[in-house]
This record gives structure tokens, C-alpha cells and sequence, in this order.
């Protein structure tokens, strides 16, 4: 992880921001002051004022979020490039007894690639 300043207080403008409330950022920014700039309140209304205190909270909180949209797509595989994004989504999905495989993008490419038997070398003729 990066470096962090551990903060007395924190002003931040509009409103709170999402990852004021994750780990590791809501132990280090100290009291939270919204500054009001004129904004509606009613734009931001839909973020979130929980606090995560750990890794595995924050990544509950993400898939929670991925979870809703699965559902709402009526996903039935899954495909990622990423390992480690595979690992998050596969303890996710295990948490929310989901039943959805995930497939990594090199063994779906892997599976529909053709296989060319070699060329016989044709010689010529004098």
C-alpha cells in the first residue's frame, strides 16, 4: 500500500465520497467535514454511509454491489482476464451460495482454438 497522512480532520466538498468510508481511508482521515458549495444534497444521495474497517468488508461490499447486477443480467458464466479478480469473484459467489462458473479468458480462447496439423514439405522437381 501506498503512503497515507493519518488526518486530525478532513474537509471534503458536496458531499462524503464512497471511499471516505472504506478501509484503510476512514481510519486515517479523522473527523469528516462536508464543505457545502452550493450542490443539492439530493445528488449525492445515493452514496453510501457505511464504514468498512477491513479488506474482506470492502470486498463484500464490491461484489454485494457486482451481485445485484449478475442478478439483474441473468448472468450464467462469468469470463475474466484477471487472477485475482477470479479469486474475489469465486469467494463472493461462494459467500452468496451463487452458482455461476467462472471461466478465465485464455482457457475460453484456449478451448476454441483451431489446432493446424503441420504442412508435408513439398519438394520440387528438377
Amino acid at each position: 500500500m501506498g503512503f497515507a497522512v493519518r488526518a486530525d480532520l478532513t474537509i471534503t466538498f458536496a458531499a462524503a465520497k464512497q471511499g471516505q468510508f472504506l478501509f484503510p481511508a476512514a481510519e486515517v482521515l479523522g473527523q469528516l467535514v462536508v464543505a457545502d458549495i452550493g450542490i443539492s444534497p439530493e445528488l449525492s444521495a445515493d452514496i453510501p454511509r457505511t464504514v468498512a474497517t477491513s479488506a474482506d468488508e470492502v470486498k463484500l461490499i464490491a461484489f454485494n454491489r457486482k451481485k445485484s447486477q449478475l442478478q439483474d443480467l441473468g448472468v450464467d458464466t462469468l469470463v475474466t482476464a484477471c487472477a485475482n479478480c477470479r479469486l474475489v469473484l469465486e469467494e463472493g459467489l461462494e459467500e452468496n451460495e451463487m452458482d455461476i462458473p467462472i471461466v478465465g479468458l485464455t482457457e475460453m480462447l484456449a478451448e476454441y482454438l483451431v489446432e493446424e496439423k503441420p504442412r508435408p514439405e513439398v519438394k520440387e522437381e528438377a
